[in-house]
């Protein structure tokens, strides 16, 4: 893939310069030097083989939240996921954000490796079954109104130790808050994602 096929896919040609996306760049808040924005324009003005070679090219996320309030929707994301597969290809290899922890993650859920997916519920958080649409082996559970999905916000108190972030009572007091706004029978129930939410995924029926 040259990069001219990368700035085209990715609708890099199209940025503005405004800066939106730097403003929101978790990133960019605690490394002044790092700017999206920048990334794009030095490609796109033929510098493309100088940010192959450096290190800010790893250093995003690739929290999206860049693409999200871009006006030309450029989609920085993705920018960078094949700007760094042109890299690797070309013996280049960079440290990912977070040394590739986050990466890593995603591939334990992918696995199929034994999980304690519900270990962070406490005593007033209850847990149902999936009410599932269409015939199937994992038959069908009492319904509920809310599906809850986490994703890796547990594996981040373990993370993010060091700045004493507590992940966790983010989605607890979440819960906590939603069901403080329902009617009083409604309390108590909790339906998580099931663990095999992408199986399932095309199963649930559309709201």
């Amino acid at each position: 893939m040259n990069f001219q096929s990368i700035i085209q896919r990715t609708r890099a040609y199209l940025c503005l310069d405004c800066g939106k996306c730097t403003g929101v760049c978790p990133l960019a808040r605690v490394d002044l030097d790092y700017s999206p924005r920048r990334i794009v324009e030095r490609v796109v003005f033929g510098e493309a083989e100088a940010v192959l070679a450096d290190p800010q090219l790893w250093s995003c996320m690739t929290c999206d939240l860049c693409s999200a309030r871009c006006p030309s929707h450029v989609d920085f994301s993705r920018f960078i996921v094949q700007m760094r597969a042109e890299a690797f290809q070309r013996g280049e290899r960079g440290i990912y954000a977070h040394n590739g922890i986050l990466q890593e993650v995603m591939r334990i859920q992918a696995l199929n490796v034994p999980q304690n997916r519900t270990g962070w519920l406490e005593e007033d958080l209850h847990t149902g079954e999936l009410q599932i649409s269409g015939p199937g082996p994992e038959g069908e559970g009492t319904t509920g109104q809310v599906l809850y999905f986490v994703g890796c916000l547990p594996f981040f108190d373990v993370i993010f130790e060091d700045l004493r972030i507590q992940a966790l009572d983010i989605a607890r007091n979440a819960v906590r808050r939603y069901w403080s706004r329902r009617p009083p029978r409604s309390k108590g129930l909790f339906w998580p994602v099931c663990p095999k939410n992408a199986v399932l995924k095309s199963r649930f029926k559309k709201a």
